[in-house]
């Protein structure tokens, strides 16, 4: 074998384990881009489902006295002192922050459509309330611009019926003695 040959013959291999090496590195990549893949659906799996539980462990925080407040400013929100109405914003803003989680994440691709239908249905009930909507009044500075627009058109495209007390258990106005002895 001459020189030459050898010199050829190196070619051909080197030409070979090029193509090898291609190969590999593309099955590699669709390896990379699969796990990639499984890991972003992970996370959105998991940020969903963390959005969902936070919501629930703000529902089922209500104390009587917190229900009492918001049942009462339900009914009659102007007539609150200034004391039920600090309980009132620092009860009902944990909801509205919770809410703007729930629609910068679904913005960010990484709420379901199944979970999102339940934050955005949410959004659209308390919109309803009379006291939501002089409550948000107060707070809306405090939230992003995507979701003032996303809350406001909520209320500018909500029915005309409202209801006054969701919260309350009963349909029976709540009275400033019954607050102070669920306290």
């Amino acid at each position: 074998m001459t020189l030459e040959d050898f010199y050829f013959l190196s070619q051909i291999v080197a030409a070979l384990a090029l193509v090898i090496s291609l190969i590999f590195v593309g099955i590699q990549i669709r390896q990379n881009t699969a796990q990639a893949k499984r890991s972003e659906e992970a996370t959105k799996a998991a940020a969903t489902e963390a959005q969902f539980h936070s919501l629930m462990e703000w529902y089922y925080s209500q104390s009587p006295a917190t229900s009492a407040i918001l049942a009462k400013a339900s009914i009659d929100y102007d007539g609150l002192n200034a004391e039920e109405r600090f309980q009132f914003l620092t009860t009902f803003s944990p909801l509205i922050v919770n809410l703007q989680e729930a629609h910068t994440k679904r913005s960010e691709g990484l709420l379901s459509d199944e979970r999102w239908t339940i934050f955005d249905a949410t959004a659209s009930r308390i919109t309803l309330i009379p006291a939501i909507e002089k409550g948000w009044e107060e707070l809306r500075y405090q939230f992003s611009t995507e979701f003032q627009s996303y809350f406001d058109g909520k209320f500018q495209n909500k029915p005309k019926s409202t209801i006054s007390a969701v919260w309350a258990a009963s349909s029976q106005p709540v009275q400033d003695d019954q607050m102070e002895a669920d306290t």
